[in-house]
């Protein structure tokens, strides 16, 4: 089995916008699901909410954030990768998604607030 992550939206073509996915298999879905869970469910309970609502159908899917969400989001999740000192194997394979998957994608969403880009912590990868 596998799963789909919709990071956003990729307008940079008015006429047809198109929701930026990546296709995953279906434990790298759940490693990242489990670390959005450690990233998000204290601070940002409703936007996770929103974003696993269609988890079993393995679709995750930050398109229908706000603005205000969707930069929270994406701040949390940075901080929280930043903050794994020794990652599990899991925790590697769940950061890998948004390391390679979302950081590329997120930054074509118009949502996306580039005034912190440069504010927000940088992880090391392994």
């Amino acid at each position: 089995m596998s799963g789909d992550i919709y990071f956003g939206y990729n307008k940079s073509n008015p006429q047809k916008w198109e929701k930026n996915d990546g296709y995953v298999n279906s434990s790298t879905f759940d490693a990242f699901g489990d670390l959005m869970n450690e990233a998000l469910a204290q601070t940002h309970p409703r936007p996770l909410a929103q974003i696993t609502e269609s988890r079993y159908q393995m679709m995750y899917d930050f398109c229908g954030l706000s603005a205000a969400d969707y930069n929270a989001v994406i701040h949390a999740m940075r901080t929280c990768i930043a903050a794994l000192k020794n990652p599990t194997d899991w925790q590697h394979k769940g950061s890998w998604v948004w390391h390679e998957m979302a950081e590329p994608f997120i930054r074509k969403d118009e949502r996306y607030d580039f005034a912190f880009h440069n504010e927000t912590p940088t992880a090391t990868r392994k």
